[in-house]
């Protein structure tokens, strides 16, 4: 028996990877997804090493994986937030690729927090 619900959740989780040639193209900085990508990115580094320096959180004892995924969760919660309050505000529209952006910030902060 084939579960619907299973497939939908896949494609859900593959848009991002779908759209990066979207997100990183020309307009990038025209629509703005260069703040996205920063403020993310700068959320997740302070969040790490905060983390970090708080030796009762054991941030350090975490797997690899899990780090990468907690700075994709938590830049894909901030920038929904965002956009969730400046489109039912009315100040922006909605836009995925702006959370996605967002979302490769948190990424890439968390890459690098790795790595040093």
């Amino acid at each position: 028996m084939k579960t619907h619900s299973f497939f939908k959740l896949l494609n859900i989780l593959k848009e991002p990877f779908v759209n990066f040639f979207n997100i990183f193209n020309k307009d990038f900085y025209k629509e703005r997804r260069d703040l996205h990508f920063a403020l993310s990115f700068a959320i997740v580094l302070l969040f790490l090493v905060i983390g970090d320096l708080v030796k009762e959180l054991q941030i350090d004892q975490l797997p690899f994986w899990f780090i990468l995924l907690l700075g994709w969760m938590v830049s894909y919660g901030i920038n929904f937030a965002r956009e969730w309050y400046f489109a039912a505000k009315g100040i922006a529209k909605w836009d995925w690729l702006d959370i996605y952006a967002g979302c490769y910030g948190g990424l890439t902060a968390a890459i690098l927090y790795l790595v040093f």
